[in-house]
């Protein structure tokens, strides 16, 4: 089992929209949410690390993404 560590950057206005998509994926826990600057700071549990890096690929896909590391 892997787990990341994943800073997500959106507009502020889209952060609600985004912790419930973010929350409704498989793997993803939201822990920490700062509505002001549009980040929010998660964790991924995947399989493999080729499980892990396709997560972030999906992440990084979804729509109002800034950032995601």
């Amino acid at each position: 089992m892997n787990i990341s560590g994943i800073l997500v950057v959106v507009a502020s206005e889209r952060v609600e929209a985004m912790v419930t998509q973010l929350n409704q994926m498989d793997g993803i826990d939201v822990h920490h949410i700062d509505a002001a600057t549009g980040r929010i700071v998660i964790t991924q549990e995947a399989e493999t690390i080729s499980d892990e890096v396709d997560g972030l690929k999906r992440i990084r896909a979804l729509p109002g993404i800034i950032l995601a590391e």
